[in-house]
């Protein structure tokens, strides 16, 4: 990790800003992990620590060594799993950003703890600042929700049907 870190440092910029560890190793405990990249952080070759993917517990237990600033979760109108799986709750609790991915819904679950990735095309990136004005009165909201739950069954029945045979 060490090298990697020295590697993408050299030439562009003294530090890593955010690093993210993106695939946990299953033979390495998670807490280890941090603590490795919480001695990057102490050399001043990265700023801030980012976990990807992770449970609420895994959170709470990583937190308990490092600070971790930011989550990478998939969050879309398609994948609500972080609101009632526990990760949006501990992420608020313990004061962490979920870095939206895969945001279909272009604006529509973004909120005050959650942001989403910028992609690099310029319209589309004025698209996605435009949409971060948009506010959903909660009766807007659950409306849209409906509509896509709705939605989804229909997706789902239409892909039974299909391979069916």
């Amino acid at each position: 990790m060490f090298f990697e870190v020295e590697q993408m440092n050299s030439p562009f910029k003294n530090c890593i800003d955010l690093y993210y560890q993106h695939h946990v190793d299953p033979n390495t405990p998670i807490e280890d992990t941090v603590c490795t990249l919480a001695k990057l952080v102490k050399e001043g070759k990265v700023k801030y620590i980012g976990l990807s993917e992770c449970s609420a517990e895994t959170l709470r237990r990583v937190c308990k060594v490092h600070p971790i600033v930011a989550v990478l979760m998939e969050y879309s109108p398609w994948t609500l799993d972080i609101e009632t799986n526990g990760i949006m709750k501990a992420c608020c609790e313990l004061g962490v950003i979920i870095v939206g991915y895969s945001p279909l819904g272009r604006g529509f679950l973004t909120g005050d703890n959650i942001v989403t990735i910028p992609v690099q095309k310029n319209q589309i990136l004025e698209e996605n600042i435009e949409a971060a004005k948009i506010h959903l009165t909660p009766g807007e909201s659950s409306e849209i929700r409906q509509l896509l739950i709705l939605l989804k069954l229909l997706v789902l029945d239409m892909m039974k049907n299909i391979y069916r045979d």
